[in-house]
């Protein structure tokens, strides 16, 4: 990828020196009109501020959610028409899924065609004048703000529904950071400031930096649950065959294991023959007495 110095970029009017290069999948719109004539004459009035401050986080954006959209993605014919009318995240995931389809299918067809003209002429200058005819940029744009839309609907439903709510936060960040090329809100003297770019990755990094810390505080939650719940199962079998008062005063009592069972107690070796010798001395006698007796 390319790297510019972002003061040089910015506030010297570097950008308008400068094509657009790089993967076009990952092109915000501004970076189309580039393109296709290297001006953004035609684009509406927020592609000059997106082009100086957010291609770089349009891009990681769109990669972020690519990411995203490849783990939670799903065909039409998945999800059944009831599904997405009665369960709300079902359906908002499903109209995400439906919009990023709608973008992403329409910037490969357009990737190939450059890749495809780069491979036999060496340059895609003639498919300038053919994606002007076709209104490309403004096309890409139409996709991005059904995608931005989604999004934000996506973000709204998951950040009121547990056990989803921190993903809700994931998903502003990502909202921040796909740009659909929105009119600038910007007074005039912003820009062309080298500072917005600063500006917006911290603005980034503190929603990063909320949902961590919430992601972290539901976590804490959720584990001080299951340890009740175990302590819970571990009393219940414990005194699963005791009732009423007796479960009572055996809460907290721990079932011996056979380790710290002590064994029973043995007479030392001594007492035993001492105990034997009594019946040892009548067995004599009784032997005695029948030989004498045979002997008469």
């Amino acid at each position: 990828g390319a790297a510019v110095d972002v003061h040089t970029w910015c506030a010297n009017n570097g950008w308008r020196r400068k094509s657009a290069a790089g993967d076009p999948r990952y092109w915000p719109v501004s970076a189309w009109y580039i393109y296709q004539a290297d001006s953004l004459a035609a684009a509406d009035s927020g592609a000059e501020e997106e082009y100086m401050y957010s291609l770089d986080l349009h891009s990681l954006g769109l990669t972020a959610l690519q990411l995203f959209m490849s783990i939670f993605s799903f065909e039409a014919n998945e999800v059944s028409e009831s599904s997405r009318d009665g369960d709300i995240i079902t359906s908002a995931m499903w109209k995400l899924n439906k919009a990023w389809k709608m973008f992403w299918d329409f910037v490969l067809e357009r990737h190939a065609e450059i890749t495809e003209a780069i491979e036999e002429c060496g340059h895609a200058e003639d498919l300038k004048d053919t994606f002007e005819d076709r209104c490309v940029p403004k096309q890409v744009q139409l996709r991005l703000v059904n995608l931005h839309s989604a999004v934000a609907e996506a973000e709204e439903v998951l950040s009121t529904s547990s056990p989803s709510a921190t993903m809700g936060p994931l998903l502003t960040a990502l909202r921040n950071m796909i740009s659909p090329c929105s009119p600038s809100e910007l007074p005039a003297k912003a820009v062309g400031n080298p500072e917005r770019v600063f500006e917006k990755w911290d603005q980034l990094l503190s929603v990063l930096e909320e949902s961590g810390a919430e992601s972290e505080k539901q976590t804490c939650e959720e584990e001080a649950e299951t340890e009740e719940v175990d302590e819970s199962i571990n009393l219940d079998l414990d005194c699963s065959s005791l009732a009423g008062e007796d479960a009572d005063d055996l809460k907290g009592t721990s079932i011996p294991t056979p380790s710290t069972i002590a064994p029973p107690l043995l007479p030392p070796p001594t007492v035993l023959a001492q105990q034997q010798q009594p019946h040892q001395q009548h067995q004599n006698q009784q032997q005695q007495q029948q030989q004498q007796q045979q002997q008469q």
